[in-house]
């Protein structure tokens, strides 16, 4: 068994299923973090690996979302967003140095991981993506062929001379035209935008990726996104942060982990189809339906303005597939999710007003 192999298997029996590794030269676009040079003069290799959330916690974040319940959120919170990760990844990146130093001898130095790391020491994403673990999605996050995005990620930097694993090249992971664009129709608070984009660069690959306003998905993932500006950074979100009381037994003044719609409803990766199946995935199935109707209610309106008679004709199907929609159970659910809040704000949905839908057919019924 090769030496990269037997690194790998030791990964699997502590617990982590996902390992590559990445020429520190690819290494050099990362966006934050030091040179793995930097970090380890000499430096051989760079060893990502992660952690994909259990199947049981993608459920309590499904359920979570659908009926609003809290408890099951928490779940979530604490097995697939922050603290049983971090302290798992910690103990993984302290095992894994140890196998390179104890048992071969070499130099690991380990990376900052989790809710705790005092300093951003290397990009985790910029090393799984350079180890061939997955590739760089529109929304930020690493897309991995057997689990999307639901993975979270830990690094060692070493001088252990490893063969580095090759950069993934299967089929694209992310095609945010071939999902209709879920990452930025499910934001609550409009951090991810379609046409706001900038490059990423890893290795030789070159990805075109979303310039994430994160000072709103920091804030909307704290819960904060009505106490700050919609235009307030990082720094602006810590400072509202600082003023929220610490209650007792709470680990932090605010949870991290009341959003991850972008993570949790990206459509990429095989365990999603699982989800799906079971039923899980509605919220994504509704924001998609919405994004649809508002589409024909637009094309449909804009042909009854201009008076185009042909043009009405030829939409005549997409009228009917309207009218069904608007009068059957779907419309009704939207509507009512629209009403309490679930749908996200940022959402163009016309298409949810009982009064437009109602004058647009009742105009066309007129007419014809």
């Amino acid at each position: 068994m090769s030496i990269e192999s037997e690194l790998k298997e030791y990964a699997k029996r502590i617990g982590i299923p996902l390992l590559g590794i990445a020429a520190p030269e690819r290494m050099k676009h990362a966006p934050y973090g030091l040179d793995p040079e930097v970090l380890l003069p000499g430096a051989k290799a760079v060893i990502a690996f992660g952690l994909p959330a259990l199947k049981g916690t993608m459920s309590a974040f499904y359920t979570a979302e659908d009926t609003g319940n809290e408890q099951l959120r928490a779940v979530y919170g604490r097995y697939g967003r922050g603290s049983t990760n971090a302290v798992t990844l910690m103990y993984a990146t302290w095992a894994l140095s140890q196998w390179i130093e104890q048992k071969h001898r070499y130099v690991a130095v380990p990376t900052m991981t989790g809710p705790w790391s005092i300093s951003r020491t290397l990009s985790h994403r910029y090393a799984a993506v350079a180890a061939g673990l997955g590739e760089m999605g529109f929304q930020n996050a690493v897309i991995t062929p057997e689990y999307g995005p639901r993975v979270r990620w830990g690094a060692i930097v070493t001088n252990m001379p490893l063969e580095a694993d090759p950069m993934y090249a299967g089929e694209p992971l992310c095609d945010p035209e071939a999902c209709g664009c879920a990452c930025v129709n499910l934001c609550p608070n409009a951090a991810i935008c379609r046409e706001d984009t900038e490059a990423c660069v890893i290795g030789e690959r070159r990805y075109e990726i979303a310039a994430v306003n994160f000072g709103r998905c920091r804030a909307q993932c704290m819960g904060i996104a009505d106490k700050v500006s919609p235009d307030a950074g990082p720094e602006a979100v810590q400072e509202a942060v600082n003023k929220i009381p610490y209650e007792p037994g709470r680990m932090f003044r605010a949870d991290t982990y009341l959003c991850d719609r972008c993570i949790g409803y990206c459509p990429a990766g095989k365990d999603y189809a699982a989800y799906e199946k079971a039923g899980f995935t509605g919220r994504a199935e509704q924001i998609r339906r919405i994004v649809h109707f508002e589409e024909i209610f637009d094309r449909i309106d804009a042909a009854v303005k201009s008076g185009a008679a042909d043009e009405l004709t030829q939409l005549r199907p997409q009228i009917e597939a309207l009218r069904t929609y608007y009068t059957g159970a779907d419309w009704r659910r939207d509507f009512e999710d629209d009403e309490a809040g679930r749908i996200p704000k940022t959402l163009k949905r016309g298409v949810l007003s009982e009064d437009a839908v109602y004058d647009l057919l009742d105009e066309i019924g007129q007419r014809e």
